[in-house]
């Protein structure tokens, strides 16, 4: 029996001089998460946004529901993208062997792209992280 994989995906702004509230009160969205830790020395904070949606959907699903979660700001979204690293982190967990491509429309790759966002696909095979993933800068 072939199954699905299951995935989900964040997108996540971040910098060494980010305000989380500042990104709060600029796009009118509270975070899912939101974090400042110290990282070799450095601090960096964290603002994240959770797709919410159930794992068994595909992940141009999880993408398509973040990028309309900011479609009614993406202005002041690339703006803020231009003093911060935003990036779209997506994990797929593949259980069958058969299943292990990643396709996503054209339109999606677009939006993504005219917003500046950074994409990073991790890729885990039975719960085991299979390989460094891929990157999208």
């Amino acid at each position: 029996m072939l199954k699905n994989p299951k995935s989900t995906a964040f997108l996540i702004i971040t910098s060494p001089h980010l305000d989380s509230r500042e990104i709060t009160n600029t796009l009118n969205i509270q975070p899912d998460f939101f974090n400042t830790i110290e990282e070799n020395g450095a601090v960096k904070t964290i603002w994240q946004l959770n797709s919410n949606l159930s794992p068994d959907e595909d992940i141009e699903s999880h993408i398509v529901a973040l990028l309309k979660k900011i479609a009614p700001v993406r202005s002041e979204f690339k703006e803020l993208n231009e003093k911060h690293i935003a990036t779209l982190y997506c994990s797929i967990e593949y259980s069958d062997e058969s299943k292990k491509a990643l396709q996503l429309s054209s339109r999606s790759l677009t939006l993504i792209g005219n917003l500046g966002v950074n994409m990073e696909v991790s890729q885990w095979d039975n719960h085991k992280l299979s390989g460094a993933g891929i990157s999208i800068i």
